[in-house]
C-alpha cells in the first residue's frame, strides 16, 4: 500500500460528535478484506507523538470509535470521533490523522490520512 495524499477534512467544532465514513482501498483500487482485520485511527497535533498523547487520541476496532461497516469484505470502516474527544481543546488545534489497518494475515497499512482543524464552538453546554 503506498502513501495516500492527505485529506484535508476542513474545520471541524470542538465538542461535536462526528463521524467518517472511510473506504479501505489497495494500491489497485480493490477494496481491504476486512475480515479479521485490526483497524486504528489516529488523531495527533505532532507526528512525533505517542499514538494516544494528549491532547490526541487513538480510536480502534478493539476498543471504541471504529466499527466495520456492512460486509468486511467490501473494506468500509466508520470512525466514530465522540464529543469528549475534542470538548476541552484550545480554541484552534490542528491535527494529523489517519486510519491503519492490520489484516488477519499480518499486512500492515494505511489506507487514509489527513488534517483536521477543531475550532471554538458557541454553545458550551451539552445537558
Amino acid at each position: 500500500m503506498g502513501s495516500p495524499p492527505l485529506q484535508d477534512m476542513g474545520i471541524w467544532l470542538r465538542g461535536d460528535t462526528r463521524k467518517l465514513d472511510v473506504a479501505c482501498v489497495w494500491d489497485t483500487g480493490l477494496p481491504i478484506d476486512l475480515s479479521g482485520a485490526k483497524v486504528w485511527a489516529t488523531f495527533k497535533t505532532d507526528y512525533d507523538e505517542d499514538d494516544a498523547e494528549a491532547p490526541g487520541f487513538q480510536l480502534s476496532t478493539t476498543s471504541d470509535g471504529v466499527a466495520i461497516v456492512g460486509d468486511p469484505a467490501d473494506g468500509r470502516v466508520l470512525v466514530t470521533v465522540a464529543d469528549y474527544y475534542t470538548a476541552n481543546l484550545p480554541d484552534t488545534t490542528f491535527f494529523y490523522w489517519d486510519v491503519q489497518i492490520k489484516t488477519a494475515d499480518g499486512q500492515t497499512g494505511t489506507p487514509v490520512r489527513g488534517t483536521i482543524t477543531f475550532e471554538a464552538d458557541v454553545t458550551l453546554a451539552t445537558s
